[in-house]
């Protein structure tokens, strides 16, 4: 027994057992790659105590030593396989299609090892009746063992290879790195332990796999794993440094060898030495930076960054500056600089508070046309970031369990970006905006030095950003006030203008109704008997009064809109019968005025529910505001076709066009609000269909209700005024054929459409 062989068992069994420990820290059922990383350090720190027991002597146990450890190993290697499987992100399919082979071959071996049913006699009679090369049963289970582990070893090679190919996160390519590391670490180990090329060499291998097994440990565990290609270059870099030093010993130590040959006085020997010690002394430092400098050229493309320089340049860059766009600005171009990265963006939260976050790129860096992002309080990437105050990596995003919860359509947002870490700017719990960095150009991962440089850069961005959004609040809350201010003024000026209507629209009938109640009061016998005479004055009586109940009825139909109890009576109404019904009233007025009014295609919709009483006065509005704003001779034309509205539901959409004098586009959304008018009230005429003739300035208002207590949408289209050239409006109306209307009153099927659409 070899005291050496037990050392080195111990030592290898000590290192499984703790990785078994970190393993069940953080074992999850849920997570693939944990359950085969558990399966293969539980397999290895079985095969090691299987051999520590050997070399021990330990008889008091039914195991044979030597094969448990063979199939302890075997089935370790073939679950790596399936472990690099489940790191490259593959399918189940190709899981199933691996494990279904792995398995085969662990089998055959077992049945070998075993003699399961018998096998192993079969098998050493099928060997002596064929020539295959092999002698014996052992070296059968050898080639078997052989295969599993070639099989093993080789799909992770090609998978590796593959996935190479492919565009990742810098932080996942450098995994992979350290993953070709361990398989070929296996891959040696599997030649030493399978094979027998020399005595003592298997000692030598399992090193080598409990070293492979601790290295693919380490890289699943650790999300945060040190940049290979780094680390190589570093190296290099130490290498160099050292070379220029210990040539500059060197030179040193010829220089003091060539004095104390041709100088033979002490004195002047010890001056010269003085003086040579000096000098060396001197250039030391000097050519240690400049070493630096040129090894920092040649191995990384860039000199050694100042941090603190460039930290108090940010500063005093940004030091007043109040704008969030140029501090966003500024912000990306000291990361540009400094970092030397491919792309970058510059996230600002515009909805500061508790409330939903609003990500909007502020400014970018090899990315175009991207669009703020809005995300919940909820959202694990913003929970992360609020709650754990670190940078967050692409690569902790696809594969730390927290993550699994955010939406895939998110995940896929972020994939498209091909950022690799986020930096969240904070002010206390409040996320401010994050600093987006994608790879360097250089090909390298993050540093430890470059993340806490672009920490601390994200700590004065959050200063300046503080100062910049409070201010641009405050900016805001200023225009709002002044917008307010404006829509107050305007307010008064239309509920002034509004009294003046009101009164002119009410004195009017009222006073012709004054005027015949008093020449019906003067009237004589004799003018009784005149029955023309008589009939006039009652008609003017009668005109009168039903032009003070349109106006009364008109309010009280805006002021049921406002509070909420416009009542509806639905049922089925054809557009084409609303539009025949509305139009009757202008018949007069149309001939007077030569103006020409048709319908295109009302009769081919179908019939919608609705009010029909209401549309029949949303109709005889929108054609009374054409009539009033179409000159004399002019065309209006009502026409339908079908849509959709929402999320596809369908609808029927009906246009009133005129070629009148059209509407400024700055009033589009106005003349639908209540008192406003475009015409000065000085103008203002009593009649509905005089030209550039105006009411109370409510009929839009209640067409607008109207439209919106059917659950339909309305909008006006118009290059603008021109009294001279004429552009003209649309007015745009869509309804949906089943809005979803209060419970419609059920009537006689022969008197829906009549009672639905009558006009009282």
């Amino acid at each position: 027994m070899e005291i050496s062989e037990i050392i080195v068992v111990s030592f290898c069994l000590l290192i499984f057992a703790s990785l078994q420990v970190l393993t069940m820290l953080r074992w999850r059922l849920v997570d693939t790659i944990f359950v085969h990383l558990g399966v293969c350090v539980s397999l290895g720190f079985f095969a090691n105590v299987c051999m520590l027991l050997a070399l021990l002597g330990v008889t008091r146990t039914a195991l044979n030593y030597q094969l448990s450890i063979q199939l302890s190993l075997l089935g370790m290697i073939l679950t790596f396989g399936g472990l690099t499987l489940t790191l490259l992100k593959k399918s189940r399919n190709d899981l199933f299609i691996y494990w279904g082979v792995a398995l085969a071959i662990l089998l055959a071996w077992s049945a070998l090892a075993f003699n399961f049913q018998g096998w192993t006699n079969v098998a050493a009679t099928f060997i002596t009746s064929n020539n295959f090369g092999l002698q014996s049963v052992k070296q059968l289970m050898s080639f078997v063992a052989g295969t599993g582990w070639i099989m093993a070893i080789a799909s992770s090679l090609v998978n590796l290879s593959t996935a190479f190919k492919k565009r990742h996160s810098m932080q996942f390519l450098n995994r992979l790195r350290y993953w070709l590391i361990v398989t070929f670490l296996l891959g040696a180990a599997g030649v030493g332990l399978v094979v027998d090329i020399a005595p003592g060499f298997e000692w030598l291998a399992l090193p080598l796999l409990t070293g492979g097994m601790a290295l693919a440990t380490y890289n699943i565990i650790n999300y945060q794993t040190p940049d290979l290609k780094l680390l190589f270059n570093w190296g290099l870099h130490y290498i160099g440094i050292i070379f220029v030093l210990s040539s500059i010993t060197l030179v040193g130590l010829v220089s003091a060898t060539q004095l104390y040959r041709f100088i033979s006085n002490r004195t002047h020997l010890l001056i010269w030495m003085a003086i040579l010690a000096v000098g060396m002394a001197a250039a030391y430092r000097p050519l240690q930076r400049l070493a630096n400098v040129l090894l920092m050229r040649m191995i990384f493309g860039r000199v050694d960054r100042d941090e603190k320089q460039m930290i108090r340049r940010y500063n005093q860059d940004v030091r007043n500056t109040l704008d969030v766009q140029r501090l966003s600005d500024v912000t990306m171009k000291s990361i540009v600089e400094t970092l030397d990265v491919e792309r970058g963006i510059v996230f600002i939260n515009e909805r500061t508070g508790r409330g939903p976050i609003s990500l909007k790129p502020f400014s970018t860096v090899g990315l175009k046309d991207l669009v703020p992002r809005y995300l919940t309080i909820k959202n694990p990437l913003v929970n992360y970031l609020r709650q754990e105050k670190k940078i967050l990596s692409q690569y902790e995003v696809d594969v730390r369990p927290e993550f699994r919860t955010m939406e895939a359509e998110e995940k896929r947002w972020l994939e498209a970006l091909e950022l690799e870490l986020y930096v969240p700017v904070l002010r206390g719990p409040e996320l401010l905006g994050v600093l987006a960095v994608g790879p360097q150009k250089n090909g390298t991962a993050y540093s430890n030095e470059e993340k806490d440089l672009l920490v601390m850069l994200a700590e004065q961005a959050a200063v300046a950003m503080d100062g910049a959004l409070l201010f641009q609040q405050l900016s805001t809350i200023n225009e709002e006030v002044g917008l307010l201010n404006d829509r107050m003024s305007i307010v008064d000026k239309s509920k002034s203008e509004f009294l003046s209507i009101a009164s002119h629209e009410l004195k009017t009938p009222l006073t012709q109704i004054h005027t015949y109640s008093q020449l019906l009061l003067d009237l004589t016998e004799d003018d009784l008997k005149d029955e023309e005479y008589t009939k006039k004055v009652f008609e003017g009586i009668a005109r009168g009064s039903e032009r003070m109940r349109d106006v009364i009825d008109l309010m009280l139909d805006v002021s049921a809109a406002d509070l909420g109890s416009m009542h509806l009576f639905p049922g089925p109404v054809a557009i084409k019968e609303v539009f025949d019904q509305a139009m009757k009233s202008y018949l007069p007025v149309l001939d007077q005025r030569r103006l020409a009014l048709s319908e295109n295609s009302l009769a081919d919709l179908p019939s919608i529910e609705a009010d029909g009483t209401r549309l029949v006065q949303m109709m005889e509005n929108l054609i009374g505001n054409a009539v009033k704003y179409t000159p004399d001779g002019g065309q209006i034309t009502v026409a339908g076709r079908p849509t959709t509205i929402g999320d596809g539901e369908p609808a029927v959409e009906i246009t009133i066009a005129d070629n009148g004098i059209g509407i400024d586009p700055k009033y589009h959304e106005t003349i639908f609000e209540k008192f406003f008018r475009v015409e000065d009230s000085k103008n203002h005429s009593t009649s509905k269909t005089k030209f550039k003739g105006a009411g109370p300035g409510l009929g839009l208002t209640l067409v607008k209700a109207i439209v919106r207590n059917h659950n339909g949408e309305i909008w006006v289209e118009s290059i603008g005024r021109d009294e001279v050239n004429r552009p003209g409006s649309t007015f745009h109306i869509v309804l949906p054929l089943l809005p979803n209307l209060p419970e419609r009153i059920e009537l006689p099927q022969s008197k829906i459409i009549t009672q639905s659409i009558t006009y009282s």
